[in-house]
């Protein structure tokens, strides 16, 4: 209906002319001028067989990964059956007494390590004290430095000053030198019980350093014992996944023979799927083949290019029979480029009502033309 108004009708009120039509309305036109609408029939009719093959390959390819899984667990069972025979049970019963052998050498380690343990506990116990008897002595020591310091202080007060700076009174050479001997008794007995502290200090540090050794070497042998327990019980996990794999074999009635006839059928069915993907993926192949020319810009558009420099000549020649004087131009997409004879380009809108009339019958005589030429 489109193409037959645009061919025999001009001014109806129903009729929307060529170059107010949207580039896909008139390539609608053309394509039905031209006799190509055929190849947008085939590229519809495509599209659900393209919906189709893809589907169908999903699921082809689904059925084909199930059963490439059939036979890898069918591949994982035989597997297990061959390992499960005599001489392996003879092998990992012989692992079971290497490992129960080890086992017995740690535990050893362990039993000498825990009296060790008790030996170092019992030597602490006369220690218990020594950290707190260590921290008075230090106070002691810190107390004495003050009390040396505070009359050290004083002492070169009372030699250094005759009068009292705060009342000014004069201080008798008499009571200077009974206080400086006064001080000088004090400073000895700190002296002395400094010499006596050190002392006592010194007894305590190397009491501290030898409870510290003796923690030190606690220490080092409850690590060996926690480690020996890890190696034990890392052994014991190893020996019963080697009783599972026993009890997996010697439980099993299995025929590996019948499981390895299955598995042949299972992969031959395997290889029909195979097949039958790669029919499939062929066709779909083709059909991207055949998309491809049935877009826009394959098979219709070489056809359209061979009748655009017509349409395009006869367009200019009506305008020129029409005495409209201008330069007249459609690209692949049917976008119009109007210039005038000093090249200056115009859109159809600019132009008055009766110049547009002149385009649109030069458009309508040339799609008569082109029809005549396409049919008989």
């Amino acid at each position: 209906y489109k193409s037959f108004t645009q061919v025999v009708v001009l001014g109806s009120s129903c009729f929307v002319p060529f170059m107010q039509l949207s580039p896909p309305n008139r390539r609608e036109v053309i394509e039905d001028l031209l006799d190509i609408r055929i190849f947008s029939t085939m590229n519809g009719i495509l599209k659900e067989r393209v919906k189709g093959i893809k589907e169908t390959i999903r699921e082809i390819e689904y059925q084909f990964e199930l059963a490439k899984n059939k036979v890898e667990m069918q591949q994982s069972l035989i597997a297990n059956l061959n390992e499960q025979s005599n001489a392996n049970v003879a092998r990992r019963k012989k692992e079971i007494v290497e490992l129960d052998g080890e086992i017995s050498n740690i535990s050893i380690g362990v039993e000498d390590n825990l009296k060790l343990t008790k030996s170092y506990e019992k030597s602490l116990i006369k220690y218990q004290k020594v950290d707190t008897e260590l921290s008075q002595l230090k106070v002691y020591e810190s107390r004495f430095k003050d009390k040396q310091k505070a009359f050290k202080k004083e002492y070169k007060f009372f030699e250094s000053n005759e009068h009292c700076p705060t009342c000014h009174q004069t201080i008798t050479a008499n009571l200077r030198n009974a206080k400086k001997v006064e001080i000088t008794t004090q400073l000895g007995d700190i002296d002395k019980a400094t010499v006596e502290l050190q002392g006592k200090l010194t007894a305590i540090l190397k009491q501290v350093e030898e409870k510290s050794t003796i923690v030190s070497q606690l220490s080092d042998t409850q690590r060996k014992i926690s480690d020996a327990q890890r190696e034990i019980n890392w052994r014991k996990k190893q020996i019963k996944q080697i009783e599972d794999k026993i009890e997996e074999a010697t439980g099993s009635g299995s025929n590996v023979k019948k499981e390895k006839d299955k598995l042949k059928q299972l992969a031959k069915d395997g290889l029909k799927v195979e097949e039958s993907l790669l029919d499939e993926k062929k066709v779909r192949d083709n059909y991207n083949t055949v998309t491809n020319m049935l877009r826009d810009t394959g098979i219709k558009s070489t056809i359209i290019k061979k009748y655009l420099p017509i349409m395009n000549q006869l367009i200019n020649r009506y305008l020129k029979e029409l005495d409209f004087y201008v330069s007249f131009e459609l690209d692949e997409n049917f976008v119009e480029t109007i210039k005038s004879r000093f090249r200056d380009e115009f859109s159809y809108a600019s132009f008055s009502e009766g110049e547009k009339m002149r385009i649109d019958l030069a458009l309508l005589f040339t799609w008569r033309t082109i029809a005549k030429m396409k049919n008989s």
